[in-house]
């Protein structure tokens, strides 16, 4: 990740992954460190949001992959869209026929405009399956989240805590 400053002219890139796990119907997350504090005075301004999952390719093996991200850890489902804390959520349907996977375009983008922001040090990956299979298990979906940075006071820090439900 390139260091945000105060004026940014040009959008960072955080990386960021999710494996599905050896059960793959299993919840599962990873945190992404932001680097921002009430104490810091900035923010993310989260332009785009990509995801890249990997390849699917066993035939009639049909499954739902929710990914969510989100601004609170240790939650025991996939965040939904209308979930305190959840930036974004996506659902990948794959319809495996007799004859293989559906194709899929990979990486899918969302956009926001205007753009989300965000203050919390951390945001968590989430993702499951609904079918517990040997395709999907340890599956990576990769996360690329664009953002750029402005300043903020601690009076707006607590507005975005509150709008988001993290504490620092």
């Amino acid at each position: 990740m390139m260091a945000a400053t105060p004026s940014d002219m040009y959008m960072n890139f955080l990386d960021a992954s999710v494996t599905l796990g050896a059960t793959s119907t299993d919840v599962v997350s990873t945190e992404i460190a932001t680097g921002l504090s009430i104490r810091g005075g900035l923010a993310f301004l989260i332009h785009k949001i990509q995801y890249k999952m990997f390849e699917i390719g066993q035939a009639g093996v049909t499954a739902n992959i929710p990914i969510a991200l989100s601004t609170r850890a240790g939650e025991g489902s996939v965040p939904e869209l209308g979930d305190q804390g959840c930036i974004d959520a996506a659902l990948v349907d794959v319809n495996a026929g007799a004859a293989g996977a559906e194709t899929r375009i990979t990486p899918f983008e969302h956009g926001f405009l205007p753009p989300i922001p965000v203050a919390s040090p951390k945001i968590v990956a989430y993702a499951t399956c609904s079918a517990n299979n040997a395709t999907y298990q340890s599956g990576k979906i990769e996360i690329r989240i664009g953002f750029t940075t402005v300043k903020i006071d601690s009076k707006m820090y607590t507005e975005l805590a509150e709008t988001w439900g993290f504490a620092n």
